[in-house]
């Protein structure tokens, strides 16, 4: 239709437009002579990788069963620790093949997304049959993008999973809560009696002793505060959170591990700490150097790791101040801080 319009536009303006075939022969001289021009400028580039590593990601292996080009443009489908120690495989895998070197910047940017696009649209096979003039301009920007994309979904994980521990444990906070409030109603009514009781004029103390321990044993042992009810101020979120502590574990390391941070503003005490827990996890350290910055930790989490230190608890502590971590770097980069 749109073809029609300009055809009766070109009409209307008495202007004569060339036949079909030429204008097919332009475009695809055009797209030939683009081609050899990303090509040319990517020589250098291509000097620097292995070329069978570039065919490779074309081939399915049999452990992944798709062609690792494949493989790396399947997103995570949950938080999970398997999903995310996944993506950190990708990282990995495009790090061993210098992804994350490659300098691109001789081609325009539109130009990278578009042969990026391709790469995404295209199979494995349709790929192979390309020339090779063709072909490994669509795969290093294939790369690239790869690289940038998984880098985002890796951070994204992190946050979401982390969020899951912080969402479990206040939905745990609330229950408690209300089982609190609950009990406090009926704390009020015993207290409502036992006012009754003490400030009845008409009763010496032997009374009042009588009718208060007629109230029943039962009920008035029952209306003491637990242990649990007596937590910090913050209803016990960050103890909440360590008894998850084996789950964040479980993804929190490799992504320290795959991913590397900075500040936006220097010095940071976060940027520190995140180094800190970085070196604490590759030397497999069970305790927190002395010197461990903590100005980061927010003011309701303070007494847990005063109490854990007051205790000795060194393992405890750890636990504590490296949550504290996780969660600092989390608000970090979501404000763009780290």
């Amino acid at each position: 239709m749109l073809f029609r319009q300009a055809l009766e536009y070109l009409r209307s303006e008495h202007v004569v437009r060339p036949g079909l075939d030429r204008l097919g022969r332009a475009v695809a001289t055009a797209r030939a002579q683009a081609d050899a021009e990303t090509h040319r400028r990517l020589i250098p580039v291509l000097a620097t990788l292995v070329i069978d590593d570039l065919d490779a990601l074309l081939v399915a292996d049999t452990g992944r069963r798709v062609a690792p080009l494949v493989w790396l443009g399947q997103a995570a489908t949950s938080a999970s620790p398997e999903q995310i120690k996944s993506e950190v495989a990708k990282l990995d895998y495009l790090r061993r093949l210098g992804a994350e070197r490659l300098d691109l910047g001789a081609i325009p940017p539109e130009r990278r997304r578009h042969l990026a696009t391709i790469a995404r649209r295209s199979t494995p096979a349709a790929l192979s049959r390309m020339t090779s003039e063709r072909r490994y301009p669509i795969l290093l920007a294939a790369l690239a993008a790869a690289h940038v994309d998984i880098v985002d979904e890796v951070t994204q994980l992190f946050d979401q999973a982390l969020s899951g521990t912080d969402s479990r444990a206040r939905h745990e906070i609330n229950n408690r809560r209300l089982a609190v409030a609950e009990a406090d109603v009926e704390r009020l009514v015993l207290l409502d009696d036992i006012l009754e009781v003490v400030f009845d004029t008409d009763l010496d103390d032997a009374a009042v002793g009588a009718r208060l321990r007629g109230l029943g044993s039962a009920r008035l042992s029952s209306a003491v505060r637990t242990l649990a009810e007596r937590r910090i101020i913050d209803g016990g979120h960050l103890e909440l959170i360590e008894a998850s502590f084996s789950h964040v574990r479980s993804f929190a390391p490799p992504i320290l591990a795959a991913l590397s941070f900075a500040a936006s503003v220097t010095p940071s005490d976060i940027l520190d700490a995140v180094k800190m827990l970085q070196d604490m996890n590759t030397h497999a350290r069970r305790h927190v150097p002395d010197d461990a910055p903590t100005s980061f930790v927010p003011a309701r989490w303070r007494p847990y790791l005063d109490n854990a230190a007051a205790d000795g608890d060194l393992n405890r502590f750890k636990h504590y101040w490296e949550l504290c971590v996780l969660f600092a770097l989390r608000a970090g980069l979501r404000s763009g801080v780290v």
